[in-house]
């Protein structure tokens, strides 16, 4: 399994790590894994800004199951 660069925050159960899109490329499936198995929400940046999440599926079932989608949260 590769192993990616980036900064690794752990939260209550979770860990969140940050990679660059770069390196989520060269690693897809390693990236997949890790939120798919590991429960691991993984943060792509681009020029050290987040640009989008990887997460597993049962946060995104989670965040879907609020009445308004978590708009109230996101400002969306």
């Amino acid at each position: 399994m590769a192993t990616t660069a980036g900064t690794i925050r752990a939260s209550k159960k979770r860990v969140t790590s940050d990679i660059t899109t770069v390196d989520a490329r060269n690693n897809f499936s390693d990236v997949v894994n890790r939120a798919a198995y590991g429960k691991e929400r993984i943060i792509l940046t681009r020029r050290g800004k987040p640009i989008a999440a990887i997460v597993p599926a049962e946060d995104l079932e989670r965040l879907n199951a609020i009445p308004d989608g978590g708009r109230h949260e996101l400002d969306v």
